[in-house]
């Protein structure tokens, strides 16, 4: 799991089981909200992503939200780059 910093996931190195996603950089953290929102924060690009997703039901058959969130993060940062 990447390093908890009050409430933020850091991502200090890629790390098997994480939340954040594969391609971003050391540096990079993120919050997570009850509902599925988020918070990404990517310093070395000076960039910042907010992700609104209010669920109130149950998730459908066979989503794996660590996979969601991690898409997430790399396709803001793949966005970023183009």
């Amino acid at each position: 799991m990447p390093r908890n910093g009050f409430a933020w996931w850091i991502q200090d190195t890629p790390r098997a089981i994480s939340e954040i996603g594969n391609t971003l950089p050391p540096g990079s953290y993120q919050m997570l909200g009850l509902t599925g929102c988020a918070c990404l924060v990517i310093p070395e690009h000076r960039l910042v992503a907010v992700r609104m997703y209010n669920q109130v039901g149950p998730n459908p058959p066979g989503y794996d939200y660590l996979e969601d969130i991690k898409a997430f993060g790399d396709k803001v940062l793949s966005c970023s780059l183009n």
